[in-house]
């Protein structure tokens, strides 16, 4: 059997597929497993989690990744703030939401 190499690249894959279907727990788990084996995340990274994760009740977690992407990137990505409005929006937190406009 082949090992995949647990890097930025893979987490971003797995995060890319658990957005397609809806799965934001897994996703919470994964970005756990990732700071676990101290991989570190890249914008790109950050994005696909972020997407992932809006899709479930624990929206504050997009809300605290868009925070240290923007702390460490300096700008947020269009696609990232999307995404964390969309999870603000279906919580019906719009006073988040604005926070971030």
């Amino acid at each position: 059997a082949r090992r995949v190499e647990v890097n930025t690249f893979a987490y971003s894959a797995v995060f890319t597929a658990y957005s397609k279907r809806g799965a934001w727990a897994q996703a919470l788990l994964s970005l756990i497993d990732m700071a676990s084996r101290r991989v570190a995340m890249d914008a790109i990274t950050y994005e696909a989690a972020i997407s992932a994760i809006e899709h479930g009740p624990m929206w504050q977690y997009s809300f605290a990744l868009l925070s240290e992407a923007c702390v460490k990137f300096q700008t947020p990505a269009g696609m990232s703030l999307g995404s964390v409005i969309n999870a603000c929006r279906a919580a019906n937190s719009w006073a988040s939401a604005c926070e971030l406009l």
